[in-house]
């Protein structure tokens, strides 16, 4: 999904300040907020749901989505594009890590609240294979 944090002006709260805002505020506020195990409740509105069947299946969605864009932006993509001067870091974190992330990838799809979902993750999965 997208960042949304107030030092980054994309939601309510104490914007960013050039003076007296730095890279660690936006770092830890990232860290206590989207890297978290249900960051759907962090989203604006959305911890009204926490503790219902709802909110865990809604939760549930939500971490399947970010797990699918994780596999093809965070992974394919580098895979097959690197980023300039990344391409051996890249390959060699796969080669190394490879077994363990495909594992986490199928867990991920296993998992996944649909069927639909399942499958995606099974595809892009596969893209990791290829």
């Amino acid at each position: 999904g997208k960042v949304c944090l107030s030092l980054l002006g994309t939601w309510h709260g104490e914007p960013w300040n050039p003076r007296s805002s730095s890279l660690f505020q936006v770092l830890v506020s990232i860290q206590s907020l989207i890297l978290v195990s249900q960051p759907y409740f962090n989203e604006p509105g959305y911890q009204i749901h926490q503790g219902s069947e709802e909110g865990r299946r809604r939760s549930q969605e939500y971490d399947d989505q970010i797990h699918l864009h994780n596999i093809r932006l965070a992974m394919v993509a580098p895979l097959r594009r690197s980023p300039l001067g990344f391409d051996d870091v890249v390959r060699r974190h796969f080669r190394v890590l490879g077994v363990a992330v495909l594992a986490q990838c199928d867990a991920w799809a296993k998992c996944a609240t649909s069927t639909e979902m399942r499958m995606d993750l099974a595809a892009a999965t596969a893209s990791l294979r290829d």
